[in-house]
């Protein structure tokens, strides 16, 4: 992914989850914020407590990353997108934690949100 589409800033991250719209699933949450900008930006908040494995860890984000780029990124122009991984995420295989990011970044496509 080009680095103009990568949140990198703490702030920029802080803000997301601040005032972003939540997309909450059993693994992770989406976050979904406005912006002024005309680029669309996604980053990743993974936590090693989360998913010991940095191999899983890498696995996930890469997973989120392609389905930004083909999903989210034309059809929300002036968004910024945070993919967080929740506690529950420990226990879980990488194969159902794969599956739910696929489901989340379907969410916002179809209008469903809390």
């Amino acid at each position: 992914m080009e680095k103009e589409l990568r949140l990198r800033r703490y702030e920029d991250f802080k803000k997301a989850f601040r005032k972003g719209k939540r997309f909450p699933g059993h693994f992770f949450v989406l976050y979904m914020l406005k912006t002024d900008s005309q680029k669309t930006r996604f980053g990743v908040s993974i936590s090693k407590s989360h998913l010991k494995l940095a191999t899983n860890r890498n696995r996930v984000r890469r997973v989120a990353k392609e389905l930004f780029k083909n999903n989210l990124k034309q059809k929300f122009l002036g968004h910024d997108f945070v993919l967080a991984s929740r506690s529950i995420c420990l226990k879980t295989e990488l194969k159902k934690a794969t599956d739910e990011v696929k489901k989340l970044m379907a969410k916002p496509i179809h209008g469903k949100h809390n």
